[in-house]
């Protein structure tokens, strides 16, 4: 009865992490690996081990259960890792900490993400285990259940909310509930005990008051919104702060503090345009950006003449940019970065679209560098005289199209552009088809 009551208790407050996880995608990983560590300590119980074996038998199914989620492909037989699961690893690691760092919660799930999270879970389940059951201590495991409903509080305001705060109550009721049921059979004097309606009482007790908890925040001031159970973000280095590049730009440039402002000294004719990530990969919800980590350079003072620019065709720039507070994994830089000097930490830039990206998660935060970027002088008879691409120089990205695209847009896009007329040269779909534009249109 307490095994179920813990794999119930640490699923239940599971559930709270859904405020900074966009979706449910992750519920189902994360309940098999609490289910697996869990029904691992059971079974290491039920078989008489000594207590240090139990939890080792859950420290096991938890190691098992991530292999073989994350790293079946790097392994033997699935759940015995080769030295390829090392690299595995260390890329969704570094997944991870660029998630963790360039975007504002609730983020998109990925690998990285999921693999923290379900390990996070499974230690839980294991010190909830080692406390409730084997220590016989069911009131102290209310420690790691708190702990993980406190992630989400402290991330994102209104992140736990009530429902996800009554699940991850119930939980710990129900397991101090069943603590309590099993501490009413005595080893010596078994018969001397009735069991009834011991549960009961302890489940009525809790549900009381979680029911009170809930209650007196909507009667009393000052209860409605804070770090518990609302949430409230917490700044533990100062009023650091940057740009979300994959959600609402101009939320975090209307801040009334006005932290995270920059500023910049450039020999431009007029005010730059400072770009920090090109927004190109589509989850379903939101655009955000592809870092490509397995492409990406090396060596930010020579990119332009590694990415073949034409410096000599534009106008060369060169802009000081101090940061400030502004902190982001992805570089602020106007566009073509050609030399890239001054900054602090290993640094990257993708050769497909020349953005800037920190190789270890750091950030640009406090610093001063210098960026030399090549402009192109475009004109209207320039424009003019260029004629079409061939298909295989435009990247993929810029045309294909979502496997499940809804109707309604195809047939909205198709209406807009029926009575078009056709430009000058024929410009290429996603389907190889040419689309009609104005005469004059760019």
């Amino acid at each position: 009865m307490v095994s179920v009551a813990a794999v119930a208790a640490v699923v239940l407050v599971s559930l709270s992490i859904h405020g900074v996880l966009d979706g449910w995608s992750w519920l189902p990983n994360v309940v098999s690996t609490a289910v697996a560590v869990l029904g691992a300590t059971a079974g290491a119980r039920s078989l008489r081990w000594p207590p240090a074996l139990i939890m080792g038998a859950g420290l096991v199914a938890l190691a098992g259960a991530l292999i073989w989620q994350f790293f079946r492909e790097q392994s033997t037989l699935g759940i015995i890792p080769r030295p390829e699961a090392g690299d595995r690893l260390a890329f969704l690691l570094e997944n991870a900490e660029l998630t963790v760092s360039s975007e504002l919660a609730p983020v998109v799930p990925g690998d990285g993400i999921l693999l923290i999270t379900c390990a996070t879970i499974g230690l839980t389940a294991v010190l909830v285990d080692t406390l409730a059951i084997t220590c016989r201590m069911p009131a102290t495991s209310g420690l790691p259940l708190l702990a993980v409903l406190s992630i989400p509080a402290v991330i994102i305001p209104e992140s736990v909310g009530v429902p996800a705060f009554t699940a991850a109550a119930a939980g710990y009721i129900f397991l101090l509930g069943s603590g309590q049921w099993r501490e009413s059979f005595d080893v010596h004097s078994r018969a001397a005990h009735s069991t009834a309606g011991y549960l009961a009482r302890a489940v009525s007790l809790g549900a009381a008051a979680l029911s009170l908890t809930l209650f007196l925040p909507t009667v009393i001031p000052g209860f409605n919104a804070g770090t518990f159970p609302q949430g409230a973000r917490l700044q533990w280095w100062g009023a650091a702060s940057g740009l979300d590049p994959s959600i609402t730009l101009g939320n975090s440039l209307r801040e009334p503090d006005g932290f995270g402002r920059i500023t910049y000294a450039t020999t431009a004719d007029e005010p730059l345009y400072l770009r920090l990530a090109t927004l190109e990969d589509f989850s379903g919800k939101r655009w955000q950006p592809d870092p490509r980590l397995d492409s990406r350079r090396s060596g930010i003072r020579e990119m332009g003449k590694r990415a073949g620019l034409p410096v000599r065709s534009g106008s060369v720039i060169t802009t000081r940019i101090d940061t400030r507070s502004f902190t982001s994994p992805w570089l602020l830089a106007p566009y073509a970065p050609v030399s890239i000097s001054g900054l602090d930490g290993r640094w990257t830039w993708d050769p497909r679209n020349l953005t800037v990206l920190s190789a270890k998660g750091e950030t640009a935060a406090w610093q001063s560098y210098q960026v030399i970027s090549s402009t192109p002088e475009l004109t209207s008879e320039s424009l003019a005289g260029m004629g079409p691409v061939r298909e295989d120089e435009v990247d993929a990205g810029f045309s294909s199209l979502p496997g499940e695209l809804p109707p309604i847009v195809r047939e909205t896009a198709q209406y807009l552009t029926e009575d078009l007329i056709k430009c000058q040269w024929p410009v290429v779909s996603a389907h190889g088809r040419p689309l009609k534009v104005p005469a004059g249109g760019q």
